[in-house]
């Protein structure tokens, strides 16, 4: 007859102090106790005065629950967890064990919050991470044993989709297993682990003095797990089997990330102001899953010491809405944008949607919403593209309010939008000219159309020339990846919609199929074997004569998810897709790009929404400062 147990009672803690788990063995039994001790205020200069171990795991399926007998009561863990525990107390460790789960209270909100303003002195103190990959799969020490050669094969053939080569040596032939081997399944959980996809654990593995994984019975060298999720996913684009099949593959940069930021956080030569670090941070992280919505906010605070947590002023049991909106206010004010640069104004921009929660002012981040369908995936302040753009060349900032639902910003306003256009780049571009432009293009020869504007008093309109239109297109980015783009390039890729055009008719293909084979080429493939067959055949007679692929991947790169617009004073350029007639186009201080702002009309007083990014062309590299345009302050508002 099994034992009954008491349902385990914590008791609370004071000030400073944490839980550790130890683990004893008595007649081949494991014993688990939980204790409290207090942690140093500082990281402890001698390791024996608190020396501790923690531990780095997803913990899985909420609802999965196992019981742990611990202190000689019963407690409740999450399966993952479980599984762990036997493995944990094998480990090459005799130090205690820091494990959220069982060291926190969980049904206690007030010591949850406690403890996770103090995750960074618990992480940076530990002796020892130790990251928990999951139970030994079958073939799971094969697999760990054939990573080193798996890095070294991907490092020959490039390790990257985007160097794929033509020639597809087979797995054999670079002295590996066959694609059919078990073995691969090994590969493929290590490489692609769920563990490199939880927000918690990117601070955790960042603090870490030290850090090693345990698969299952099994540690893994870290600087080879590294490198094995950097480069090992570009196997499945070079190698493949003599029937076709190639391996199993994923993004390299999402699960990749924590390595970087970990590396990040040990440099702190990098960045030196927390702020600073704490922002680039929070955009580093936000493809990482959590469970709660709060959690992309309190996920993080592990990267700053608990004084300066104070600084935040979060409440102590905050509701979702004041919570981004305090932690987003902060760090809009408190991060210098001169001396960060893009990451400030991706971080603004990332407010731009309609799909967030409601109550969130316009200049507010929802954090939860990765992947909205109206904010842009290509920021044109992100990567290389906002190498590009200086638009603004002041530097002056706009004095800050003690009203956290409002946030101020200061730039010149120096047009409006007066047309947007309907279409966008997944339609026939020829009615696109036409619809932005007022008038068709021949497929050569053009040079330049006047905007008609024979109002009384009008401003002179500006001139539009088909040069202004294409660079329009693509962003004026016309050198990438050793591809130029000019003039001809763009009378080419006419000629190539036309014999898109023609091959769309010899097709058969119904004029609302557009995505056939425009979009396929632009966009990537699709599932239906007829339309690959299409596409296969439409891209092979294209490519032989035109620069189709390329130009429209550049179309595609700026006007996916924007719409393109004329200003009242004939100029061109795109925003995001909520631009209405009547916004406000501005550059604002220290600003990469042109931005869109619409007055709020509810309110008695001046203030704005804050709708995104755009691109105006020809002015877009501090051409602002010489239309003698006076500063003023924009309240951004709901």
């Amino acid at each position: 007859m099994s034992r009954s147990y008491e349902s385990f009672k914590y008791s609370p803690l004071r000030l400073g102090e944490i839980r550790l788990l130890y683990v004893s063995s008595l007649a081949n039994e494991t014993i688990w106790s939980l204790r409290p001790i207090r942690l140093p205020p500082k990281r402890p200069e001698k390791q024996h005065e608190v020396a501790f171990d923690a531990l780095s795991y997803t913990w899985g399926d909420l609802s999965d629950k196992s019981s742990l007998i611990c202190n000689n009561q019963e407690l409740m863990i999450h399966r993952n967890l479980k599984d762990a525990l036997p493995f944990l107390a094998k480990r090459r460790s005799i130090l205690p064990i820091w494990i959220d789960a069982i060291c926190i209270n969980q049904s206690d909100e007030k010591e949850k919050l406690a403890q996770i303003r103090r995750m960074h002195r618990i992480y940076s103190s530990a002796y020892q991470v130790w990251v928990w990959l999951g139970p030994d799969p079958e073939n799971s020490t094969e697999a760990i044993d054939m990573l080193p050669r798996i890095v070294q094969v991907a490092k020959e053939e490039g390790g990257n989709p985007m160097n794929a080569v033509r020639q597809h040596p087979t797995p054999e032939s670079k002295g590996l297993p066959s694609l059919s081997s078990p073995v691969w399944q090994g590969v493929y959980r290590l490489i692609y682990n769920p563990w490199f996809f939880r927000l918690w654990i990117v601070q955790e593995a960042s603090l870490a003095n030290g850090i090693r994984a345990l698969y299952g019975s099994n540690e893994v060298d870290w600087e080879i797990l590294r490198e094995a999720v950097a480069f090992g996913s570009g196997l499945g684009y070079s190698l493949q089997d003599d029937q076709g099949r190639r391996l199993r593959t994923g993004d390299p940069n999402r699960h990749s990330s924590v390595f970087l930021i970990r590396k990040m956080a040990q440099d702190r030569s990098l960045d030196p102001l927390w702020q600073a670090r704490l922002l680039n941070f929070v955009l580093l992280t936000k493809s990482h899953q959590c469970s709660s919505p709060n959690d992309r906010v309190l996920g993080v605070l592990g990267f700053v010491a608990e004084d300066q947590i104070e600084q935040i002023r979060l409440d102590d049991s905050p509701r979702l809405l004041d919570l981004y909106i305090r932690f987003g206010h902060f760090l809009l004010r408190s991060v210098n944008v001169r001396s960060i640069g893009s990451s400030w104004w991706v971080f603004l921009n990332w407010a731009a949607t309609s799909k967030k929660v409601s109550g969130l002012p316009s200049w507010c981040p929802d954090l939860q919403l990765n992947d909205a369908d109206d904010i842009p995936r290509n920021s044109l302040c992100a990567g290389n593209r906002h190498r590009h753009y200086s638009a603004s060349r002041c530097t002056s900032i706009a004095l800050q309010t003690d009203e956290l639902h409002e946030f101020t910003v200061r730039g010149k306003v120096f047009d409006a939008v007066e047309r947007v256009t309907i279409l966008d780049v997944r339609a026939w571009e020829k009615a696109l000219a036409k619809d932005v432009l007022e008038a068709p293009i021949p497929s050569e020869g053009w040079t330049t159309f006047v905007h008609d504007d024979s109002r009384s008093g009008a401003e002179l309109p500006i001139k539009l020339t088909l040069d202004d239109y294409w660079r329009t297109l693509v962003g004026n980015v016309t050198e990438k990846d050793g591809r130029n783009i000019t003039s001809e390039v763009f009378y080419e890729f006419r000629r190539g919609l036309d014999i898109w055009a023609m091959l769309k008719e010899k097709m058969d293909i119904n004029s609302s199929e557009n995505k056939l084979l425009l979009d396929e080429c632009a966009f990537g493939a699709v599932d239906d074997p007829d339309e690959k067959s299409k596409d296969r055949e439409a891209l092979q007679f294209l490519n032989e004569s035109t620069h189709l692929p390329d130009f429209l991947h550049e179309i595609a790169f700026c006007l996916e998810r924007r719409r393109l617009f004329k200003t009242s004073k004939g100029r061109l350029g795109f925003g995001p897709k909520a631009i209405q007639q009547g916004d406000v186009i501005c550059i604002l201080n220290n600003a990469i790009t042109a931005h869109i702002l619409r007055r709020d009309k509810r309110q008695k007083r001046t203030t704005y929404r804050f709708i995104g990014e755009a691109y105006v062309h020809g002015m877009m590299n501090g051409e602002i400062e010489t239309l003698n345009i006076e500063e003023e302050d924009f309240v951004l508002t709901a």
